[in-house]
């Protein structure tokens, strides 16, 4: 038994230290997503040892090291999953839901375009009645259904694919400006509009869905993490409220994704609430959260949640805001540092030559 649990400890060990690696090679990027998991396997380690160690159940010095590095690596993942719990001090302030104060709820879905139940996504759609929705992986027989479920949703942006990068953009708040664009691969879109609030106020509003690093996809992670560099690029120093929603294909305590919080001074609403783990939904053990809402501080959240289950690999996304009339009293976004910027200008300039920034 031993033997195995310091088989596992060294492998805990091997998985932990290359997550640490700024490489942006597919396998070492993908070790970011399940610290959760690797903190729960580290945590049942050292539990183990101190089992045996307390009954003078094998030898003291090896078993003494093996908790020392079980111990180590939780306090590696745990403190990086700490804000996104409810030991975490919110980056965005709460609300209770006001009618002078006119909230809006939005949802992020990613179907998964292979997934034809569309009539349970559109109950979930019902159930939930955002005010604004995102579809992604979308393709023209998802764009069909949603044509004809979705009537009372007037503003629409449509961008039909069957490369699992379609999105379509439904909204009953009146949307202006609205562009699809390709920062970084010709076949992967991103939408741009102007929303406008119910209290008048224009939003600017971006939604991303980049490709991830995998096997079958981008053997690296330049290809996403220059998407977002490109939107943070976009929205840093801007005064205008901003929302970026989407499926990045990253978990929010990775380095790319708080490089670009930090770039674009976006705040997460999750910090300090939960995880709200969005893929895989079939796969309970597998979980972790890549559907997000960022925004600026001129937003309160009323509330955050998970949809049920619609037949696709992922739960919709749902977040309820308030547009406030003065900066709000959560933390705020991540404070850059130096060398930010730096790092961003080494990732655009790693990209590859035929990737592409037009509309």
């Amino acid at each position: 038994m031993l033997i195995l649990l310091h088989c596992l400890t060294l492998l805990l060990l091997l998985l932990t230290v290359a997550s640490l690696s700024r490489r942006p090679q597919w396998w070492i990027r993908g070790l970011d997503f399940p610290r959760l998991q690797l903190l729960l396997l580290a945590l049942i380690l050292a539990a183990l040892y101190l089992f045996y160690l307390s009954g003078g159940r094998g030898p003291a010095a090896p078993i003494f090291a093996a908790l020392a590095v079980s111990i180590g690596c939780a306090l590696d993942h745990g403190l990086r999953l700490i804000p996104y719990s409810p030991l975490g001090r919110p980056e965005v302030e709460s609300i209770p839901r006001d009618s002078e104060r006119p909230s809006v709820r939005i949802m992020i879905a990613n179907v998964l375009m292979t997934n034809r139940q569309y009539a349970r996504l559109l109950g979930q759609v019902k159930i939930n009645d955002p005010d604004l929705v995102l579809f992604l992986e979308g393709d023209s027989e998802w764009e069909a259904a949603l044509e004809t479920g979705l009537q009372d949703y007037p503003h629409v942006v449509r961008c039909a694919k069957d490369n699992l990068y379609g999105m379509h953009l439904y909204s009953r708040l009146p949307l202006f400006h609205a562009e699809t664009r390709y920062r970084v691969q010709p076949g992967v879109p991103s939408i741009i509009a102007d929303l406008k609030w119910p209290t008048g106020d224009n939003v600017l509003l971006h939604c991303v869905h980049p490709a991830p690093p995998s096997p079958t996809e981008n053997e690296q992670s330049i290809e996403r993490d220059a998407e977002l560099v490109k939107v943070a690029s976009d929205i840093g120093g801007r005064e205008q409220p901003t929302l970026v929603i989407g499926d990045f294909n990253d978990v929010p305590w990775s380095r790319p994704t708080r490089l670009f919080r930090k770039l674009s001074g976006l705040a997460d609403p999750r910090v300090g609430r939960g995880l709200f783990s969005t893929f895989h939904a079939l796969i309970p053990l597998c979980r972790w959260p890549l559907d997000h809402v960022f925004c600026t501080e001129h937003f309160s959240l009323v509330s955050l949640a998970r949809s049920e289950p619609f037949g696709s690999d992922h739960f919709a996304l749902v977040a309820e805001l308030v547009l406030s009339q003065n900066r709000g009293e959560g933390t705020g976004a991540l404070a850059s540092e130096a060398g930010d910027q730096d790092e961003a200008d080494r990732i655009i300039e790693e990209l590859d030559p035929v990737s592409v920034d037009a509309i």
